[in-house]
């Protein structure tokens, strides 16, 4: 198997679907799986998934973090590269060619684009979100190493994300604290633009003002904590 696509799931009905349709439109000569990892308390989101002959359902009883959603798909993947989405990301066209490019290349951790996808979202909410939490993976941003990559699209090769633990089981910020963690242990990370995904924001306004708080508070405590 060459890539694994993971997306963890809970009450994912309302965006899976489309978002598994991306996923299973992708042209390419390479062999893929989808491991939905999900822990909804309903069928919604099996029944979709069954809809998909690529995709590989793990349903948990127990609610999880997202992080641990991952961790659970990678562990049963079996793609020797690991493609981490969110429910609400869509492929661009190639992105399955492009990470597979990447990998060979050498990179063993790097990450993709994220663009607005602004035929589902697109009032002010939906641009600040994603201005705030995206504007560092916005397509026109350069290639080259990063600090941080978000995890609503991100890469490893499989025994780099296993060796080193997989995301920490914390409410948020997972993917910084993983990404510090790695780069602590010597591993590079990249951007890799070509490489392509449209996200849905659909949160209120209030919402968004509320996780931009708290993610600003989050990350100046991150800072002034370290010695």
């Amino acid at each position: 198997m060459d890539i694994s696509v993971v997306i963890p799931s809970y009450n994912t009905q309302d965006t899976i679907a489309a978002t598994l349709d991306r996923l299973c439109s992708q042209r390419s000569p390479l062999q893929f799986e989808i491991v939905l990892v999900d822990c909804s308390d309903h069928s919604l989101v099996r029944d979709i998934a069954n809809r998909f002959p690529q995709v590989r359902y793990e349903h948990r009883t127990e609610r999880f973090n997202p992080g641990e959603g991952r961790n659970i798909g990678a562990r049963i993947a079996q793609g020797q590269l690991l493609m981490f989405i969110d429910s609400d990301v869509h492929l661009a066209p190639g992105a399955f060619d492009a990470a597979w490019r990447a990998l060979q290349s050498g990179k063993e951790v790097f990450g993709g684009a994220l663009e607005l996808n602004t035929a589902a979202s697109s009032d002010t909410a939906a641009y600040l979100e994603h201005y705030f939490f995206n504007h560092e993976a916005q397509a026109h941003r350069p290639a080259g190493e990063r600090k941080n990559l978000s995890s609503a699209l991100m890469c490893f090769r499989r025994e780099i994300f296993l060796d080193a633990g997989g995301f920490k089981d914390i409410p948020r910020m997972q993917d910084t604290e993983l990404t510090e963690r790695l780069r602590d242990q010597g591993h590079k990370l990249y951007f890799c633009p070509d490489i392509l995904g449209f996200q849905i924001q659909n949160s209120s306004i209030d919402n968004v003002l509320k996780k931009s708080t708290s993610t600003g508070r989050t990350c100046i405590t991150s800072a002034t904590s370290q010695p």
